[in-house]
This record gives C-alpha cells, structure tokens and sequence, in this order.
C-alpha cells in the first residue's frame, strides 16, 4: 500500500535572504486530501508564525521527524498550479532573487491575505485579512413573484409605476440602472420589493477589462467574424512546422523554439492566428506577449475577430478589480488566447500549448526591477515545463535570436505583395531648419495633397531636452539623478524621466540672474507645435508617454487616427512598432542618431531595428510607401544598412563586432551594482567586492569597477562579469555576495545581481 505524503516543503512567503529556501512541516491528518501542492498555509516559524506556499510533497523528510512541526492551518485561498511553482523557482535561481520574490509574480492579483499579529510570546494570535479585492457583487432588481403570475395588488405611487414600467420592458436590471432609466430614488423599489412586486438579489458582475478594446473599436458593436487568410508559401512552411511541434513530444524538441523572422507586412501575426486555431482545436490555450500596453489594441482586436469573447487580457493599465476577474477567467478555462505584455507570461492556463512573443527584440521584455527577469527567457523555460511551442517573431530579431535560435523561417515578401517602401536619407548638417528638412517638408505637403496619413518619429517626449544660461552655462539638472531635466512646455515645468521628480520653469537663472535662457533639442510636444503650424488644416496626433498616460488614451489616439482622412501620428518609438495602418504611406524619423547617444553595447542594435520597424509602417497596401530617415551623421553604417533593409549585412557586421568584444550571444553578463544614498560609499563597497569575488571566478573575466550615473538619488558602482555559464557563476558568486549582503546593508549599501541585463547604465 502506497505510503500517504505526510510531508510538505514550504516556501516562507517573506523576501528575507535567511529564508530563501523550502522549510519541511508534517501535514497533519486533518489536511490530507485537501492540502495539495499550490496550496497556501500558515505555518510555525521559531516562535512566531508564517504564510507559506507548499511547493512539494513528499512521504519522507531529511529532517529527523521529531523535530518536525505540524502545518499550523490550510488557509482558504486559490492553490497555485505546481508548473508555475516550478516556473517562479526556476526564476529564483536563474536571476537570483529570493523565492518569495519570484513566487510573488505567478500568485493572483492582489496577492497572499495579510496575516496580523496580536499580542506577543506565546499569547500571540494571528489573524488572515484576506486581500483588497474580491469579485464585484451588485445589487439587481427583476419583478417578483407576485407581479409575474398578474395578481399584483395595485400600483398607487407615479414613481411605483416607472419602476414596474421600467422593468416589465428589460426583465431584470441593476438597481443603479433601473432607478436612473425609471427617474426614482432607491425608495419606491424598496417599497415595491417589501409587497413583493419587485425582488432585489446580489449577483456577482465581472469587470471587463475589454472595456476600453471595445469602446475603441467598435463604438459598443460587437466585433464581427474574422476567417483566416490564404496563407502564401512562406507563411504555410511557417505554419507547418508550428503545427508538427504541436503534435509532436517534448522529447521531439517541442520546447525549442521557432523564429519567425519577415518584413514588416509580411502576415506574422496571420500565421500566429492560424497555429492557435490549431493549438485551441487540440484543447490548448495561448499567450501572445507583446513589449507594451499600447501594443495591445490591435493584437486585441484581431484576436478578438478570430476568437470572440474567448480572449483575455492581463496588464497593469487593468484596474485592480479587472485584472482578479480577467485571472479568475483564464483559469476557470474560459479564455483561450491571453494577450499582454510580460506579466501575461504567467496567466493560470490550465493547458497551455503555444506561446508568441511578437516583436521579440524589444528590449521591454526584460523587466528593470526585482526580479529581473527576461520574458523571452522566461517563456523558453515555461514551454519546457509545460510541454508547449515557442515562437518568437519580428521583422528584426534580436542578435541572440538570429545568432541562437536554429528553427527559423524568413517570410521575405509582405503578405499584400506590396512593395517595401523607397527609403531616402536626410544629411541635416546641410539644412537650415533643425526639425524639417526641405524634402521632409515637401514629402508632407505632397502626402496630405493626396489624403495620404504620415507617421513621424522623435524618440525623445517633452518640449526640448534641456535648458541652459546663455550667459553662465548652466544646465537645470535632476536633484536625484545625475541627468539634466526636460522641459515640458504643456504643464510649464522640467521634469525629470527617470524618477519623476518636477520644477517649475524658471524665468531667470539662479547663479548669474540673467533671463537669456536657451531651449536646446526637440521633443514631441515641440514637434507636435511645429507641425500644426506648418499644416493647420491636418488632424495632427501624438501618442507618447505623456499622451497615453491614462489607461484606453493609447488605443483611443490610434483609433482616431486610423479613421481620420489623412492626418500625422508623431510621437515616440510607440509609432514605431507593430501597427497596421494601410493608408500610411509617408514615415519620417525627424533625428535618427538619439539611440546612439548612449554609451551601451545594443545601441546600433536599437537604432537599426526602431528605423526598420518604422520603415515597415508605410505602403503597406496598394499605394506605394516613402521613408525619409534625418540624421547629423549619414555616414553611420546602421543607419545606412537600415535604410537599405540589408539585414544579414547588418547582422554578419554586429556579431562580428559582438564576438570580437565578447557581448551577447557570445557570452553572458552578470551585471553587479552596489547602490548607496552616500556619494563615495558604492564605489567603495564595490571595490572591496571584486576583492572579494576574483578568488572564487574561473574562466569568467571581469571588467571594473565603474561608476554609474546617479539615479533616483542612489549613487551607483558595478562590475561586470561575463561567462558562458550563468549557473557556474552564480553558484561561484553567492557565497561572497551573501556573506556581504547584510553587513552592506547596515551601512547603507544595497546589492543588486542583474543577469543577462539589457542595458549597462
């Protein structure tokens, strides 16, 4: 007879560095059959008690069973699927960030209940305070028993009569509803409800959080029938080879992943509907990510026509309510496709078959913050545990992926047959005006002439980028970080956009006092100004992070712009990626050099694929597309081969480049920070760390000290390692990197690892 499991291995859900491993408790009788793995429990720690999440279950312990305390309670909360138990653990070890961190990311929104102490020693008490949100229960009124079978009593109040009006045509309404449709206060259906003419019963409601998809498109409308495609030859082969995964075994290699690599237009997001139809049609389901937000409505919006009401959404523009009633869908199993950013990597599915990242060189992918983990990545794990297909796509893979992924299939022509558009670029070193050039001017004039819609990038938002004392030379500069401020005319003030922090806009200079200030650079809102000027009758739209702050603002600004007859969408690299607007034939970058004023090792990466993704907005229909690139530097070799679409010339020269110099795909880096709110402190415990650290390094090698700008009002110091193996390095750095951790601490200075970071500064 097998031996019941009377042993569960639980995680301490506290982010204390001690307890960043499985504590074994004896499940008690009374819990066997209900206690499973996933589930949630309060549990003895030394003298106090814990919340944990049981991550396994075993019939025997290493620990003598003796010194063995009983799981105190099984706490009345969803359990979590053990495959993303694995997943979080996976990502605890794998970005080095404690397991409660890691598990935080796979637990449903809201979190785990509050647990509250009373007392101390051992009259302590302990209380649940389950989470903030909770499913939306409204009241509705429906009319009663009395007034159905007609022997209601008479009616005598005018308001009465409204009520019984009001519901006699829709049957059954919300009591907000009904009392605003019927012109009545609460009263009288209260008095109605109390004789029995009118019953009012609590129902839970869910909280769309299509809402606003809906509202965009379709004006309230629902969305009509989309059929699949004729798919091309290259889109077939793509497809087929999804499909064999589908049906193949893990052991077959169904965890590797397949590139899909094509043109702007070149039907991707085609074959991704056609491999999910084929994924549902076996009983799975599906996550497709995409970068940001903003990218969402039209992903939406085609799924939506393929799939109806079975498509979910997950991202944190959602409200809190939204987000727990679009979880609880998905892992009821009433969603088919899920589609978001990063954190819809870890939706509840409960059989998942297919994962696709679109536009998978974004670098938003990796989250900037503990825990920092990489989506991509991420998702390769996730198909490996759970059996599932990966498929990257993107008119410009990233370097790791062309480099690494061997199952690849090019869709070299767009779908339509339209021709990829003539590209031409500006030297503006030969121009008088710093915004337009003459051909940029002309190429508007001409494309608004002939109802034509345009898109411009500026990749830098506000109104100039700084602002300087012509008299001293001062530049206004962020109190907390070590960048200056932007000036953002709209609210009159300097802002900074990396920790937000706001001045307002002086009108003299505070160390000479003079009032010859200088605006230096372009941002979008000067650029939205002189556009309007220069063309007064186009409908102008600006879609940046300003712009589409509010949540349902981005998709709205899109909307309108895809309606509107002609018209100039500008903005930052938001316009520049995945939308499909067929009349565009007319896409400017207004400066192309921005990306390459920054001292990191992608930046020609970026450059090459933001100007190519732009390009990939214009002619995409019949009419054919321009492309007017403006640039300081037009001898830069990535903004020529961009401008020529020579992608494998591009890539053959960056990875030669990346392999000379030893940087991704070549190799991993572990990028450690040490972060002090004292200047002269990080630098110094960083110093002592690489002291510390070189003795237990093999083959990595390791570049620094350095120092790093100030940011948020921490002053920063790394070194970086680079290895070929992020485990080996890991296990080799903890040690010393956990012997330090606390004592840092208690003198200001805060460790962060960050592995395989997509930037360096």
């Amino acid at each position: 007879m097998p031996q019941l499991p009377g042993i569960a291995s639980v995680y301490i859900q506290h982010k204390t560095r001690s307890l960043d491993h499985p504590f074994d408790y004896r499940v008690p009788e009374r819990f066997v059959g209900e206690l499973d793995v996933g589930s949630v429990v309060l549990v003895p720690l030394g003298k106090q008690k814990a919340l944990g999440i049981v991550a396994c279950l075993s019939a025997e312990s290493k620990i003598a069973g003796s010194r063995l305390v009983e799981i105190a309670e099984l706490v009345d909360y969803p359990p979590i699927s053990e495959r993303l138990i694995r997943l979080a653990l996976w990502i605890s070890d794998y970005y080095y960030c404690s397991p409660a961190t890691a598990l935080g990311l796979v637990l449903p929104p809201g979190g785990l209940p509050t647990l509250i102490k009373a007392g101390s020693g051992k009259e302590a008490s302990y209380t649940l305070k389950a989470p903030a949100i909770k499913p939306r229960r409204i009241k509705v009124a429906r009319l009663g028993g009395t007034a159905m079978t007609g022997n209601s009593r008479k009616v005598t109040s005018t308001a009465g009569e409204r009520v019984m009006q009001t519901l006699a045509g829709e049957g059954e309404l919300p009591l907000t509803e009904l009392t605003r449709l019927a012109g009545v206060s609460t009263s009288p259906v209260k008095t109605l409800a109390a004789r029995g003419l009118v019953e009012i019963l609590e129902r839970e409601v869910r909280r769309d959080g299509l809402r606003y998809y809906s509202a965009a498109f379709t004006n309230g409308a629902p969305i009509p029938g989309g059929k699949p495609h004729t798919l091309n030859e290259a889109q077939q082969q793509a497809l087929d080879a999804i499909v064999a995964r589908l049906d193949a075994g893990v052991s077959s290699g169904r965890s590797r992943p397949i590139l899909l690599a094509g043109v702007a237009g070149a039907g991707k997001t085609e074959v991704y509907l056609c491999a999910i139809e084929a994924a549902v049609a076996r009983g799975h389901q599906a996550i497709v990510l995409v970068p940001e937000i903003s990218l969402t409505n039209q992903a939406v919006k085609r799924f939506r026509r393929r799939f109806g009401d079975r498509v979910g959404v997950l991202h944190s523009g959602l409200s809190a309510g939204e987000r727990y009633d679009e979880y609880s869908r998905i892992r009821a199993g009433d969603v088919d496709v899920v589609i978001g950013p990063r954190s819809a990597l870890f939706s509840p599915l409960p059989d998942l078959g297919i994962i696709v990242i679109d536009e998978e060189n974004d670098g938003s992918f990796k989250q900037e913050n503990d825990p920092r983990y990489d989506a991509r990545r991420v998702a390769l794990e996730r198909t490996r545990i759970e059996g599932a297909v990966l498929v990257y796509g993107s008119a410009t893979p990233s370097l790791e992926s062309y480099h690494l992924v061997r199952d690849r299939f090019s869709l070299p022509e767009r779908a339509t047959g339209a021709l990829m558009p003539q590209v031409e670029i500006v030297d503006m070193r030969d121009e008088k005006d710093p915004i337009f050039s003459v051909q940029l001017a002309d190429e508007l004039s001409s494309n608004l002439a002939a109802r034509g819609k345009t898109i411009l990038l500026l990749n830098s938002r506000g109104y100039a980028r700084f602002l300087q004392c012509g008299s001293c030379g001062q530049v206004w500069q962020c109190s907390n970080c070590e960048v200056s401020l932007t000036i953002h005319s709209r609210i009159h003030k300097l802002l900074c956009h990396h920790c937000g922090h706001m001045e307002e806009m002086p009108d003299i200079c505070p160390e000479c006092g003079s009032t010859e200030l200088r605006r230096w650079g372009v941002g979008t809102e000067q650029l939205e100004d002189e556009v309007r000027r220069r063309f007064p009758e186009a409908p102008v739209f600006r879609l940046d992070a300003d712009t589409a702050r509010g949540y349902g603002t981005g998709p709205r600004i899109l909307e309108e712009f895809g309606q509107a007859e002609g018209g100039i969408l500008l903005g930052t690299q938001m316009v520049a990626k995945g939308h499909h607007f067929p009349e565009v034939t007319l896409a400017a970058v207004v400066n192309a050099d921005l990306s390459l004023q920054f001292p990191e090792f992608r930046a020609e990466e970026q450059t090459f694929s933001l100007l190519l993704q732009l390009s990939g907005r214009s002619g995409r229909s019949e009419r054919p597309g321009r492309v007017v690139i403006q640039t300081w530097n037009a001898d830069i070799e990535c903004i020529r081969m961009a401008a020529e679409q020579a992608m494998d010339e591009f890539y053959a020269a960056e990875l030669e480049r990346r392999r000379r110099l030893a940087y991704p795909p070549f190799v991993h880096l572990v990028n450690i920070i040490c972060l002090s709110r004292q200047s002269g402190k990080s630098s110094k415990a960083v110093e002592h760390l690489k002291e510390k650290l070189e003795p237990s390094l093999t083959s990595e090698s390791l570049l620094g000290p350095a120092d790093l700008f100030r940011l948020k009002g921490w002053s920063r110091s790394h070194v970086l390692l680079k290895t070929d193996s992020v485990e080996r390095t890991l296990a080799a750095i903890k040690p010393v990197i956990e012997h330090y951790r606390e004592p840092y601490g208690n003198r200001g200075v805060r460790i962060v690892v960050d592995v395989d970071p997509q930037w360096l500064s």
